[in-house]
């Protein structure tokens, strides 16, 4: 049964008093008293209600699952390699989809299953369980637990490396909560100021009012007692059905009013502060906003490190990846190859294949600048920039870049 949380059950998010209850308890020292999942469900409910946030964390996690990778032999060995590449590949999938559970919450945690080794059949895992938010908790660096039931605080402590059947990740922040704990307001404060902009929105219009005025009845020479229930009910009439037609049909006798109640301008403040904190949402979860943070009269330089610091955001997740999948593969070279092995052990490694045409093509635009003014280059740093072996018959440890152009070097 799925933990529920009761500040949830009535409204997308919570109020703000919720959530600093539930931050607290997120926030205990004691491990026994400490429950996460308040807070937990608080994320998980923003990561799926906001679109923005959503869209962000897919962005991370294709970021991911989107590059090609290799398992590479470090001893000669490829069809090794190859070979548990193939035992682990539905995991590695799921790792790589599963993995902004980190960014997200601070902590990711997958169940497996082995397959029984037996002779000429080798032990292969699948995953059994992928733990939800509510589910686990960030206890300490390399360290979660596991909510035992859904009504109960009682936990289960899982290390990582230290049990083949779980892959466990986890940030290096020292709060709980991840990255989405940093935005978590920013997505509640966006919620209700859109509920107060469409109320304010709707009164951009303002009131119509009718008078009804006597002495212009009585002047018209109708029975007042007569003719002014009717015209009170024509009037309602009139005001209930305002806006549905391009004109106004008022009573005899009754003046309509148009009062102002919002200025027109009101709602500008509701949307910069909107674009603020979305600002600050993009910021903290890709490392960049776009365009607004910039302005509309931004450099092309400020959008160029922009865009190296998303890059370098990617880049550590990666990386962070890298390390939970040769977690996965040394667990593989232990149920198959030697149950006593470590990681110095390993024959094969699991790396991201980076792809370097674009360095390719930017260094061959820098040497062709260069050469304009016969600068010297060093021959192998000429070379190893192109992605190219430097020719049997080039033996100078300079190369002049014009002469490399004449020469065809």
């Amino acid at each position: 049964m799925k933990y529920v949380y009761a500040p949830l059950t009535k409204q997308q998010f919570p109020k703000t008093k919720d959530v600093v209850t539930a931050i607290a308890l997120a926030d205990l020292q004691d491990d026994v008293k400490r429950d996460t999942r308040p807070l937990h469900a608080v994320l998980e409910r923003i990561s799926e209600a906001s679109s923005r946030v959503a869209g962000h964390l897919s962005v991370r996690r294709t970021a991911v699952s989107a590059m090609n990778y290799t398992v590479k032999s470090t001893t000669g060995n490829p069809e090794e390699a190859a070979a548990a590449k193939n035992r682990v590949k539905n995991v590695i999938d799921a790792i790589m989809k599963f993995h902004t559970d980190t960014v997200s919450i601070g902590a990711m945690l997958l169940e497996l299953s082995w397959s029984d080794k037996i002779i000429g059949q080798d032990s292969i895992p699948t995953l059994k369980k992928h733990y939800t938010f509510t589910e686990i908790e960030k206890t300490d660096d390399n360290k979660v637990s596991i909510y035992q039931t859904a009504n109960s605080a009682a936990k289960k402590l899982v290390e990582r490396l230290t049990d083949k059947t779980f892959i466990v990740d986890t940030d290096d922040r020292s709060s709980r909560g991840g990255v989405l704990r940093s935005v978590m307001f920013n997505e509640i404060i966006i919620s209700e100021t859109l509920q107060e902009f469409f109320n304010t929105n709707s009164l951009l219009k303002g009131v119509v009012t009718g008078e009804i005025n006597l002495q212009e009845i009585l002047n018209s020479g109708v029975d007042v007692n007569k003719e002014l229930a009717e015209i009170n009910k024509s009037l309602d009439d009139t005001l209930e059905n305002l806006g549905d037609k391009n004109y106004l049909k008022s009573p005899t006798g009754v003046k309509l009013a148009w009062n102002k109640i919002v200025d027109g301008t009101a709602g500008k403040s509701f949307i910069d502060l909107i674009d603020k904190l979305n600002t600050d949402t993009a910021i903290a979860l890709l490392g960049q906003s776009g365009t607004s943070e910039i302005g509309s009269n931004g450099s092309r330089a400020a959008l160029q490190v922009l865009n190296m610091i998303r890059a370098d955001i990617s880049f550590q997740d990666m990386k962070r990846v890298e390390a939970i999948i040769n977690d996965l593969l040394l667990f593989d070279y232990q149920m198959n190859l030697n149950e006593i092995g470590t990681a110095q052990d390993i024959p094969y490694t699991f790396e991201f294949i980076i792809d370097e045409n674009a360095d390719i093509i930017a260094a061959s635009q820098m040497f062709a600048t260069l050469a304009t003014i016969n600068v010297k280059v060093n021959t192998n740093e000429f070379y190893a920039k192109l992605g190219l072996t430097v020719p049997a018959s080039v033996v100078e440890p300079e190369i002049t870049l014009s002469a490399a152009a004449q020469n065809n070097l």
